[in-house]
């Protein structure tokens, strides 16, 4: 039984890192009016690379995770986020979530420390892991 040779894809040996074409340099015109830092083109970044001094998603928003007791809590959760976005303005989950934990932060704040924002607490210092009972 004689198996037909697999296909090449035209993609192979590419790699966003090394262009296989390399990026002209912007095309200057002789009666062009003196360049200020408005008119300056945008620099433009290769596929694949970041640019220096930009963060990513997660070193700009530290990530918090929790549990809920059972899928029926988990959907009546997202069914509260559809039916409120437009009132409330929640672009996504997360300004749900948000809005919501720091409802109940700035109550134990007056319940609990005469009204004063907490001391931030650093990352891994709350107790991970299976509740005690």
């Amino acid at each position: 039984m004689n198996r037909p040779a697999p296909r090449k894809s035209t993609l192979a040996g590419t790699s966003p890192l090394t262009p296989s074409t390399p990026i002209a340099a912007p095309i200057q015109e002789a009666a062009a009016a003196p360049s200020t830092p408005a008119a300056a083109p945008a620099a433009i970044t290769p596929p694949g690379l970041r640019r220096v001094g930009t963060k990513t998603t997660a070193e700009k928003y530290p990530r918090l995770n929790y549990y809920v007791d059972s899928p029926e809590e988990a959907g009546r959760i997202r069914a509260a986020f559809l039916a409120g976005r437009a009132h409330h303005g929640w672009r996504t989950f997360s300004d749900m979530q948000r809005d919501s934990v720091l409802a109940v932060v700035e109550q134990l704040e007056r319940e609990l420390n005469g009204g004063a924002p907490f001391t931030p607490a650093t990352a891994g210092s709350v107790p991970s892991g299976r509740a005690v009972d």
